[in-house]
């Protein structure tokens, strides 16, 4: 059985034991804390799915021979296979309806994006079934820019797939630099009905600072919500020094709900904000019009110190959204300073900083579950006397409507 541990100013510290939680009930109007609790997962079936996923998914990409540029796209219409320097330029040929069919991107080289790359949904000039990004040439490919806004943007994108791979010497790192606090900065971008997508394998990287930006983001909509997308198997950091606000962060249309996305066995780290006292930073973040998210699995963790300025709310896992329900929020690892809780503890100070693990503010129509959860190996040196530090906290139990 794991023992966590979390300290607090002036020896204020709270521990307790394998306790098991399941929300069967969807919370509604006034918050319940739970300090301090180790939830114990199964990292044995953790390691079994990491590695059956790869081996499957692997199976299932297609490979493109280099050429004479960074990006060669591959197409069924065979005969008009080209090479292009940036991923912006393949995504336009491919909205132009240059390549059609299945469709394979193979990144030969580095690209450096001056301006998104979009890519549209299928229909009009665009006509694709599927579109797969992979490195290759057996090396390590990274597709980078400074955008204040979107580095990959998948505008009402359906099956589309980025693979790091990481057999063969290939590797794929997907990285914003960009500091923007303006809404949409990220490093990929779903928005507009992007649906059944999957990032898996790859480093992403960003470092925008506003509230309604994450180095990956699922957006508003003008039609469908974009939703049924997979993230997995990443790791998902800052760009360089520059911190993040959020890593993952949804924020949709109201009546367009962002449905169904799945994000699990992510390390998930190094995400910060000193100052911003009304949202402060979030690893994940299913906020407006997000509904049925499951978040598995994942390592949410910080490398260094990290000094507040400001009364600002740490949360490793947030759902806020009371009209979202469904929610599963399982095995997940929080704290430390490296994957599965490890390393030195997550160190928080400065300032009346608060703490909260795992924040689920949901719906009462289908039950959301919080289940087999480790949170330990951290340490909180805050002036705040405040019952918002916790290591789980439901707010809005039905059992208060009354």
């Amino acid at each position: 059985m794991q023992t966590p541990s979390m300290k607090k100013k002036h020896n204020n510290s709270v521990s307790a034991s394998a306790l098991q939680i399941a929300l069967a009930l969807a919370p509604i109007s006034i918050s319940v804390v739970l300090l301090a609790s180790s939830l114990t997962p199964a990292p044995t079936v953790r390691s079994q799915r990491r590695s059956l996923g790869l081996q499957y998914r692997h199976l299932l990409r297609p490979t493109v021979v280099c050429g004479s540029n960074n990006i060669r796209v591959e197409a069924t219409n065979s005969g008009n296979d080209a090479d292009y320097p940036t991923l912006k330029r393949a995504f336009d040929a491919i909205n132009a309806g240059v390549h059609t069919g299945t469709i394979a991107a193979g990144v030969c080289g580095d690209t450096t994006e001056i301006d998104s790359a979009v890519l549209n949904a299928s229909g009009g000039p665009s006509s694709y079934t599927s579109v797969t990004i992979t490195p290759a040439g057996g090396g390590s490919r990274t597709i980078s820019g400074a955008v204040n806004g979107p580095l990959v943007d998948l505008s009402g994108a359906t099956n589309i797939t980025i693979d790091g791979l990481l057999t063969g010497g290939n590797a794929l790192t997907v990285s914003n630099a960009s500091t923007s606090a303006g809404d949409g900065t990220s490093t990929i971008r779903f928005i507009n009905g992007a649906q059944n997508n999957l990032v898996q394998n790859t480093l992403v990287l960003g470092s925008a600072t506003g509230p309604v930006t994450g180095t990956i983001l699922f957006h508003t909509t003008t039609g469908l919500g974009n939703s049924n997308n997979t993230i997995t198997l990443n790791g998902i950091g800052p760009a360089g020094s520059n911190l993040p606000m959020n890593a993952v962060n949804g924020s949709g249309t109201t009546g367009a709900a962002n449905t169904n996305n799945t994000i699990s066995d992510n390390n998930i780290f190094d995400f910060f904000n000193p100052s911003d006292t009304t949202n402060g930073p979030r690893g994940v973040l299913a906020g407006t019009a997000c509904d049925a998210w499951t978040i598995t699995a994942n390592s949410f963790y910080q490398t260094a110190t990290r000094t507040f300025t400001a009364a600002v709310n740490m949360r490793a896992i947030s759902i806020e959204n009371t009209s979202g329900n469904g929610f599963i929020v399982g095995g997940n690892f929080i704290g430390g300073s490296a994957p599965n809780a490890g390393g030195a503890a997550w160190t928080q100070t400065g300032s009346s900083n608060n703490f909260v693990g795992i924040l689920a503010t949901v719906g009462e129509d289908t039950p959301t579950t919080v289940q087999g959860n480790v949170i330990r190996n951290i340490s909180i040196s805050t002036a705040s006397t405040s019952s918002a530090n916790a290591a789980i906290s439901f707010a809005n139990l039905p059992r208060d409507k009354d």
